[in-house]
């Protein structure tokens, strides 16, 4: 009984030293991880931001791309206005966002429509 029960004690003591040390060499092991920031949300900006980016919405005659940092977050944007597209009374101007960084995000959409005073802004990923 005792030479089957060492039979299999010892292989197990065996994996369990190699698991143990597997799992202690990445605890020691400096890791660096960049966190991606993924697509922003409309909900995601800050007010400074806001602003900005509804300033670049409404220079209609503007082409320039625009770029800030936000002092709060420190996130640096960059828009791009596209052409503004007119129907009827509603006037649509797009703006294309990404995050400026060591590599620059996946680009995000956000489109802001005025109808007479009223303001519709939307975000597409």
């Amino acid at each position: 009984m005792k030479k089957s029960i060492g039979k299999y004690l010892s292989p197990l003591l065996l994996v369990m030293f190699l698991v143990s040390g597997c799992v202690a060499t990445q605890e020691i092991r400096p890791q660096l991880t960049f966190r991606d920031p993924g697509p922003i949300r409309l909900a995601d900006l800050k007010q400074t931001d806001l602003e900005k980016l509804h300033t670049v919405l409404q220079e209609t005659a503007s082409y320039n791309t625009e770029q800030w940092t936000n002092a709060q977050t420190a996130i640096t944007f960059k828009a791009t206005p596209r052409p503004v597209i007119k129907s009827g009374e509603m006037i649509c101007r797009s703006v294309v966002m990404t995050i400026v960084g060591g590599n620059e995000q996946t680009p995000f959409e956000i489109t802001a429509c005025r109808q007479g005073d009223l303001w519709q802004v939307q975000s597409t990923h």
